[in-house]
């Protein structure tokens, strides 16, 4: 028979073992990085490959005494600052990150060893790779020059594919150069990179840091200011987030379906008939924030518009919000959210000619206006598909006599197919005054036009 004593001192030896082991197992685990997404987006060491907007060091002989992005009132307002804080935000921790200064690359261009030259930067092992590079290097004016930069430009990004195939986004200049541009942006997108399309930032003077304060140096001066750095921070942080899918129709479909009664109960207040002569608008808050009345002076209107909806929502709701007021005319907006939450370009058709065949049997002699998906700075890494599904509109709306597409698309953009900064609000996705003024010089003739042919009719 054992004794009871040394069994029973044995078992309490291997359970403090065994509660000694969970304990260092939990406090290693704990200590362990936490991994942070933005979405499906690792972002947990972030490289910024840049130029002076990215990162300078002081420099006395122009008047610059900053150790960061040219020209920043202060390191927390330079735009790789900025990035990094609005990621820990919504990442729920501080990721870690190099700001590296490659002007030289710039510079040389094939002639910069790149083995060398970013041997610290590979040592660091990113998950997100920004190149934020073009100013430094010389305009290829020549095909020879051309043909140079873009040698250079796609070994710069065979290189870093090389590091464990780190995510790229490669950042437009904010200094506009059209030939250097589409150099970098077709060997991104062949290397399977997010091109970052900031648009014009030079042709408004509010982002350049002479309107901020005063530098005895014009080199200085025109580099970004605070509002400048926060608005390439911004461009960035948007496709990372459009990238890693941080919204998806899941998580929209709970947030609207918070928002959506609020929304409609407001609409139900509509007066019923609408006045002989009435358009109703209705959509997405590009409608909702439309001012109709502004806009159209002369024409009776009447705004339904439901900031975030979505084509769907149109449709399950279309009693309470069209067809109980039997609108002569109509005017729909919708698209712009679906394809920022991850709905293809066929769903969003789909439900648009699931609409109108509900507006033809209900309201077989309402004329309806379709309104093409417009771009949006903030969106700009979702134009082909904006473009895609306009021209799938467009065709449907082919299909239905009383209904006609509308391009309010093409307004928005200037010679080099990019949206103007200055139509746009400060969240660069709603339009201001002046893109506002752009929708309504389109549109107003085509509503005059309707509502005199309207008022013609026996």
């Amino acid at each position: 028979m054992y004794p009871y004593f040394p069994v029973n001192r044995l078992f309490g030896s291997l359970l403090v073992c065994l509660l000694s082991f969970v304990h260092n197992f939990v406090q290693a685990e704990s200590a362990k990085p936490k991994a942070l997404k933005l979405g499906t987006l690792p972002v947990n060491r972030i490289l910024v490959l840049g130029n002076s907007v990215t990162l300078h060091p002081p420099a006395p002989n122009i008047g610059w005494t900053g150790n960061w992005g040219m020209a920043a009132s202060a390191e927390e307002k330079d735009f790789v600052h900025l990035l990094i804080a609005d990621i820990a935000k919504k990442a729920g921790g501080q990721p870690e990150f190099l700001a590296k200064n490659t002007a030289d690359f710039e510079r040389k261009q094939t002639d910069f060893d790149l083995k060398k030259g970013l041997a610290d930067a590979r040592a660091f092992r990113p998950d997100i790779v920004i190149v934020a590079i073009g100013a430094n290097a010389p305009n290829p004016e020549t095909p020879e020059a051309k043909a140079r930069w873009k040698a250079a430009f796609e070994a710069l990004l065979k290189e870093i594919q090389s590091w464990d195939k780190p995510r790229i986004f490669v950042r437009s200049e904010f200094w506009f150069s059209p030939i250097k541009e589409g150099v970098m942006k077709e060997a991104c997108l062949q290397a399977g990179g997010v091109y970052v399309d900031m648009c014009r930032t030079d042709l408004v003077e509010k982002f350049a840091a002479r309107s901020e304060r005063k530098f005895d140096h014009a080199g200085v001066a025109g580099h970004p200011g605070d509002n400048g750095m926060r608005v390439i921070a911004d461009s960035l942080f948007d496709a990372m987030e459009l990238t890693g899918e941080t919204k998806t129709r899941e998580t929209y479909a709970q947030k609207r379906g918070k928002e959506l009664p609020d929304e409609l109960e407001k609409l139900a207040k509509t007066p019923i008939p609408l006045p002989k002569g009435t358009i109703l608008f209705t959509g997405s808050s590009s409608v909702r924030l439309w001012d109709l009345q502004k806009a159209f002076p002369d024409l009776k209107t009447v705004n339904h518009g439901f900031g975030g909806s979505i084509t769907s929502e149109l449709v399950q709701n279309a009693k309470s919000l069209v067809l109980r007021h039997k609108p002569e005319v109509l005017v729909i907006y919708e698209g712009d959210n679906e394809l920022a939450v991850g709905f293809s370009t066929e769903e969003i058709a789909n439900k648009y000619q699931e609409l109108f065949d509900l507006l033809s049997r209900e309201l077989p002699r309402t004329k309806v206006f379709c309104l093409s998906v417009k771009p949006s700075p903030s969106r700009m890494i979702l134009i082909e598909k904006q473009r895609a599904c306009n021209k799938l509109l467009e065709a449907l709306c082919k299909k239905y006599s009383t209904v006609q597409f509308v391009d309010m698309f093409s307004p928005l953009l200037d010679e080099n197919g990019k949206p103007w900064l200055n139509d746009y609000q400060e969240d660069r996705l709603h339009l201001s005054e002046k893109g506002y003024a752009r929708w309504n010089s389109v549109l107003g003739p085509i509503l005059r036009e309707q509502s005199k042919a309207s008022f013609s009719k026996p």
